[in-house]
């Protein structure tokens, strides 16, 4: 970054190597040049011209001319009228993106030279209706580099998701460029806003459902977001599946480096001009230098020595290693919301979600203690129908009797079904957190049998990750649902396998006064009628515990005070202030003290 200071000087210290030098400015013309460093010192301006964007549009409209489409397998899906027409979209987004006030210049893929790419503040990859689109090897392996060095890109396209996870030799795209995991259909309706706060959708205009006109199946795809991206936008015939997706390579939410558009341009019908202006406000926002922190200390139960531990936080994955007393310090973190993960080899894994770096300050006081690996297996052989077309499905739980923190989790599936591609699956945990592992995906194979994360992939929203610090004992919950007509199948068995260490709370081995204010997990969790939780604070002082509903709202409070140093526990009874009961559903139970803030969940079940 530049000295704002200094008159925009800057300083880097490199070995004397040949380089290319990239100069970026909100609002202005980046500048790209040649440099061979040979003498101690070497000195190089720049200046560079003001700009709204200048961006670079790639009309990939030149197709292959199939006449089939097929799925996965190679199976015929169904024959096309004929060769498909070249994609227009490309001189719509040009001409929509001048009258918006953006310098633009429109080349072919086949005759773009990538190594200019760099020299745009984005570029936009247009391939509109062509059923074959992105289908240049050179032209998909030259995306994945552009982003890989910290391109920003507008990818559109009604058939780009759909070739990306079909054919060989296009795996590698879908993940890194298009961030999808799976595609599930063709004509999905209108598209609907998801993620409603999201920039795209608000920023500078408010977008509601844009009205599609489907022809054919280069006009719109759905699919599925890989777990690094967001769906931002759905289809209303399909509401869990992603028509928009962003993937943000950064904590702050002002900008992102990818945003897919899963459908043609000129499909698409009022509106859609306003969300080009918000997709290239969006790509170009100024993302301000981070310079929060989070700091805490992590400690492996009854050794003296804690060094070695690997703390990571994401998004972002930075990394810090503790030292003897277990301390740690991660810099350089973006405003934003972060979880800090902390392993070591024969270690339960502990991580701590929502922690907040906010105003450039330090986040202090994220502690966590690992204990010895643990593993359990318990299993379910319900061999249950599943029913035909009910989006009731079946239920079935199993108990995990042992209390411990999860560090890791596989679930095994066996389920006998004529078409796997009707069925949804959803696993909760005992704590209430909800992973959806099979969504329609797998076409017409017969059966759904083998382990998540290992031999079946989780479909999302979420992953088997998040059940990680959550207490494995309790009520484990699985759900099956056909969702469609004229076939069947049955529930055969599952199994849960956990892994991590002994619950958290105050054990023995641990430091009777804690380092700096810690709030542990709510045991028993679900609960009913009564949970606690232990919270510890380094010195006297105030401390303020309460309980707040899924909404924000103020349910009861705990604690208001002064309390001594050490560690105490406090008891919830699942009512509200005044007395009156709490109906079921997840709450938090936050502390709020000098320069700390934590919170955890407590799912309350009648």
């Amino acid at each position: 970054m530049s000295d704002a200071g200094s008159g925009g000087s800057y300083e880097i210290e490199l070995p004397y190597f040949g380089y290319e030098v990239r100069v970026r400015a909100y609002h202005h013309i980046p500048v790209s040049v040649g440099l061979d460093v040979n003498d101690p010192t070497e000195t190089v301006d720049f200046e560079l011209d003001p700009t709204l964007a200048n961006i670079l549009v790639l009309s990939d409209g030149v197709t292959k001319g199939e006449t089939v489409k097929v799925d996965k397998t190679g199976a015929v899906l169904a024959t096309l009228a004929g060769p498909a027409e070249d994609a227009k979209s490309a001189s719509q987004l040009a001409v929509d993106l001048v009258a918006l006030g953006y310098d633009v210049v429109e080349e072919t893929a086949a005759a773009s030279d990538p190594g200019t790419w760099l020299s745009y503040d984005f570029i936009v990859s247009a391939s509109g209706d062509n059923t074959s689109p992105v289908a240049d090897a050179t032209y998909r392996a030259s995306l994945e580099s552009y982003v890989a060095s910290g391109g920003k890109l507008l990818l559109e396209g009604g058939e780009v998701a759909y070739d990306a996870q079909s054919y060989p030799g296009y795996p590698t795209f879908a993940a890194n460029v298009c961030h999808v995991l799976d595609w599930t259909h063709d004509s999905s309706g209108n598209l609907v806003p998801y993620a409603t706060t999201h920039p795209v959708l608000t920023t500078p205009n408010t977008i509601g459902t844009i009205a599609f006109t489907y022809v054919g199946y280069g006009d719109e795809d759905a699919g599925l977001p890989t777990a690094d991206a967001t769906a931002v936008s759905v289809w209303s015939s399909y509401p869990t599946d992603a028509g928009l997706i962003v993937y943000d390579d950064t904590p702050h939410p002002a900008s992102g480096q990818i945003v897919f558009w899963m459908f043609d341009y000129l499909a698409a019908g009022t509106g859609r001009v306003d969300l080009l202006e918000n997709t290239v406000v969006y790509l170009m926002a100024f993302e301000t230098p981070p310079d929060g922190s989070i700091s805490g200390r992590v400690c492996l139960e009854g050794e003296g020595d804690h060094s070695g531990i690997t703390v990571t936080v994401t998004p972002g994955g930075d990394v810090d290693y503790t030292d003897a007393a277990g301390m740690y310090e991660i810099e350089g973190l973006y405003d934003g919301t972060y979880t800090v993960t902390a392993t070591k080899s024969g270690w339960s894994v502990n991580q701590e979600s929502g922690v907040v770096v906010s105003g450039g300050l330090p986040t202090t006081g994220v502690d966590m203690m690992l204990y010895a690996v643990a593993e359990y297996q318990h299993c379910e052989s319900p061999n249950v129908a599943i029913p035909d077309n009910s989006t009731v499905g079946v239920y079935d739980t199993l108990t995990f009797p042992e209390s411990l923190v999860m560090g890791d989790v596989e679930v095994y599936v066996r389920i006998k079904h004529t078409f796997i591609g009707d069925l949804v699956m959803t696993l909760t945990s005992p704590e209430g957190t909800v992973v959806r592992l099979h969504n329609k995906g797998g076409g017409g194979a017969d059966s759904l049998v083998g382990w998540y994360d290992s031999t079946l992939v989780v479909s999302g929203p979420g992953a088997l990750a998040d059940f990680i610090g959550e207490d494995a004992s309790g009520e484990w919950q699985l759900w099956v649902s056909d969702q469609a007509s004229y076939d069947v199948g049955t529930l055969k068995s599952w199994c849960v396998k956990a892994s991590g260490g002994a619950p958290t709370g105050v054990d023995e081995g641990e430091v009777e006064t804690p380092s700096s204010y810690v709030l542990r997990g709510a045991r028993p969790n679900p609960f009913n009628p009564v949970t606690s939780v232990v919270y510890g604070s380094p010195q006297a002082g105030a401390v303020r515990v309460a309980v707040y509903s899924v909404a924000g709202r103020e349910v009861k409070v705990l604690v208001d005070g002064t309390v001594g140093a050490g560690y105490h526990e406090v008891v919830w009874d699942g009512r509200d202030g005044s007395g009156a009961p709490m109906a079921s559903g997840v709450y938090f139970i936050r502390m709020d003290a000098p320069g700390y803030q934590g919170s955890v969940k407590a799912v309350l079940l009648k």
